[in-house]
């Protein structure tokens, strides 16, 4: 478009002065004035023709320059938007990630302390004497109930976490000793060890082993 603006300033100016030049030297024979009124006569001529269409493509060409202004404005508030949001994402991932790191940290130190009751309470379960044991030894079942009250925490931890890919990384963390520890949850659950615990965790701990019995036996 100011190409074409262009050409025509260029197209009026040519006929405009060729007209002045046709007309009176050419026409009317009329050599160059020496007289500045008549200089001024023609600098109102050039004013009163040219003049006008470059005024216009003045008008013009500053009414472009603010439209293109408004668009890269425009496309300027977009990319900073994006790059908000980019900033946002990658700090509530930096959150997430550290979220799961501190998990990592708080399940493993779980994990030590269920391992040490598990090595205990998986010998006489091995035993056949689960249930004699608990009932005449009451280190057995002190150390029982710790074991189960370590890992419904652990689960009550999994079920409070907010997003799900939370939920699934610590999932995925606890796994291993769902499958490791059914054995001694699953006799305890039959003993009726699991009743004093919150109805909606006990449903979790055993929906979980029954899922990893699944996944784990198919190779998941």
């Amino acid at each position: 478009m100011k190409a074409k603006i262009i050409t025509a300033l260029i197209i009026t100016l040519i006929v405009s002065l060729g007209a002045y030049i046709l007309w009176f030297h050419f026409i009317l024979s009329l050599p160059l004035s020496k007289s500045p009124e008549v200089w001024g006569q023609f600098g109102s001529y050039m004013a009163g023709t040219a003049g006008i269409t470059f005024a216009f493509a003045t008008v013009w060409m500053l009414a472009d320059t603010l439209r293109l202004q408004r668009k890269e404005l425009k496309l300027t508030r977009v990319e900073m938007n994006r790059s908000a949001n980019a900033l946002n994402e990658q700090v509530l991932l930096n959150a997430q990630s550290l979220h799961i790191q501190r998990s990592y940290y708080f399940i493993k130190s779980i994990e030590e302390n269920l391992n040490k009751e598990y090595n205990f309470l998986s010998t006489i379960h091995d035993q056949n004497e689960f249930n004699d044991q608990l009932f005449s030894n009451g280190n057995a079942r002190i150390r029982l109930v710790s074991f189960l009250d370590q890992y419904m925490l652990l689960m009550h931890y999994k079920m409070k976490q907010k997003s799900n890919e939370e939920k699934e990384a610590i999932r995925i963390l606890i796994t291993p000793m769902t499958y490791k520890y059914k054995n001694i949850i699953n006799s305890a659950d039959q003993l009726g060890y699991l009743n004093k615990y919150n109805e909606e965790i006990k449903s979790e701990v055993l929906l979980d082993i029954s899922f990893e019995d699944i996944t784990f036996e198919k190779g998941y």
